[in-house]
C-alpha cells in the first residue's frame, strides 16, 4: 500500500503542471495515510475511532506526522474528524517527494508560481494502469486495491480518465466496484488451516495457532482502516464540494445585489 498516495497525486498531476481536484485531494491523502498506518499495525481503527498502538516503528516522515497527529489528541480522534482536518500543504508534502525520486520537477514561473511536470513516464504509466485493473477487472478487491479504489472515487478520478458518452459504462463499472476488502488478503487465498503452508511441519502447532490469530487481528484492523479512510475521505470531500458551491451561491448573489443597487 506504500504507493497509493504517490499514485494519487501522479494521476492528478495535469499537463498543466498544476493538480487537478486539488481541494479534494488533501483528503484522499489523508485516508491513505491512515490505511498505510493500520498496514505497517501502527494504529488500529475501533468503534470509528483511530486507536494508537504504541511501540511500531514508522519510519516514513509523512506517515510519521500523521501518527504523531494522531497521538496528539486527548483521545481517539474519530477517523472522520481527523481526515476532515488534514494539515495544511500535504500534496505539497507528496510533490516534494516525488521531485526527489526523480519522478516529477519542480518549475518555477514568476507569474504563475510553482508547476510540477512528470519526468518518468513509466512511473505514471504503473499508476495508470493500476487505476484500470480496478476499473476493468471481474476480480474481488484486495485491501489495497480496495484502498486506492475507494480514495480515487473520492477524488473523481474516473470522470477524468474515464471521461465522455462512450466510457460512461466504465465510470459506472468503477463507481459500483465494491470497496470493500475481501475476507482475507488475497495473497493468502483463504484462511489457513492449522498447519497448512508450513514444511513438514516446521512450526508447533500453538505458535502457528498464535501466528494465524496475529494475522486475523492486522486484517482487521486494515480492513477497519481501509473502511474507514474510504468513508472519511467521500465525505470530507463531498462537505467540501457541498460547501464550494454554497460560496459560488452567495458570491452570486451579492454580486447581483451590488449591481441592481
Amino acid at each position: 500500500m506504500d504507493t497509493i498516495a504517490d499514485d494519487l497525486v501522479l494521476l492528478l498531476l495535469g499537463s498543466s503542471g498544476l493538480l487537478e481536484r486539488s481541494g479534494l485531494l488533501p483528503f484522499a491523502l489523508a485516508g491513505s495515510e491512515l490505511v498505510r498506518l493500520a498496514d505497517v499495525g501502527a494504529v488500529s481503527v475501533e468503534s470509528g475511532r483511530i486507536v494508537v498502538r504504541p511501540g511500531v516503528p514508522v519510519t516514513d516522515p509523512a506517515l510519521s506526522t500523521a501518527l504523531a497527529s494522531v497521538a496528539g489528541h486527548a483521545e481517539p480522534p474519530v477517523a472522520l474528524d481527523w481526515v476532515t482536518a488534514v494539515r495544511d500543504g500535504i500534496a505539497e508534502e507528496y510533490l516534494g517527494r516525488l521531485a526527489e525520486a526523480g519522478v516529477v520537477e519542480r518549475e518555477s514561473h514568476r507569474f504563475f508560481g510553482a508547476r510540477w511536470y512528470v519526468i518518468d513516464p513509466a512511473r505514471l504509466a504503473a499508476a495508470e494502469r493500476r487505476l484500470d485493473h480496478v476499473v476493468r477487472s471481474g476480480e474481488a478487491l484486495s485491501a489495497s486495491e480496495a484502498a486506492f479504489a475507494g480514495l480515487a472515487r473520492s477524488v473523481g478520478l474516473e470522470r477524468i480518465y474515464y471521461a465522455g458518452w462512450r466510457n460512461r459504462h466504465l465510470r459506472r463499472r468503477f463507481l459500483e466496484r465494491d470497496a470493500t476488502v475481501p475476507a482475507w488478503p488475497d495473497d493468502r487465498g483463504g484462511v489457513p488451516a492449522d498447519g497448512a503452508g508450513d514444511p513438514a511441519g516446521a512450526t508447533p502447532r500453538g505458535e502457528h495457532a498464535t501466528n494465524v490469530s496475529v494475522d486475523v487481528a492486522v486484517h482487521a484492523s486494515v480492513q477497519a482502516a481501509v473502511s474507514a479512510a474510504v468513508t472519511a475521505s467521500i465525505t470530507a470531500a463531498e462537505h467540501a464540494v457541498v460547501a464550494e458551491q454554497h460560496h459560488a451561491v452567495h458570491v452570486t448573489h451579492d454580486a447581483g445585489g451590488h449591481h441592481s443597487g
